[in-house]
This record gives structure tokens, C-alpha cells and sequence, in this order.
């Protein structure tokens, strides 16, 4: 099953929609965001909520930016 939230592009929406997708009813084990900045919103949301990245959650982001680079754990993009 796919769980579908629509974000701005930013690390601030990718940190805001994470919860809400995180604890929707199909828990879901992965997010596929729609660009790194997302992603790494992602990370930092699933991070304050007690997730192991990429243990319980899978973060994939898209554009092979430089930041996806020299975060802790590395992102897939």
C-alpha cells in the first residue's frame, strides 16, 4: 500500500509531513521524497521521533545533492 502527502520542496516540509506519514495507519517502513531537501527533513523528523534511519525507516531522496553527501547516515538519491 502507498500513503501519499504533497510537501513544498523544503526541509521544513519534509521535517512537518514525516510524523503524520510515520504514524498513518499502514505505518509505512520507507518514504520516497520528491527531492534532498525533503529527505533530509525527513531524516531529522525521524530522528527526533526515536527512528533508526535506516533500521526502522528508509529515507530516499532525489537530485544528488551535496548535502545528501555528508549526512549521518548517508542518504540514498
Amino acid at each position: 500500500s502507498v500513503v501519499s502527502a504533497r510537501g513544498d520542496f523544503t526541509f521544513r516540509s519534509g521535517a512537518a509531513l514525516t510524523p503524520e506519514l510515520v504514524q498513518a495507519e499502514l505505518h509505512p517502513t520507507a518514504l520516497i521524497c520528491a527531492n534532498d531537501d525533503m529527505a533530509v527533513g525527513a531524516m531529522f523528523a525521524a530522528h527526533r521521533m526515536g527512528l533508526a534511519i535506516p533500521a526502522q525507516l528508509s529515507v530516499v531522496g532525489f537530485d544528488d545533492t551535496p548535502v545528501s553527501a555528508i549526512i549521518w547516515p548517508p542518504l540514498t538519491t
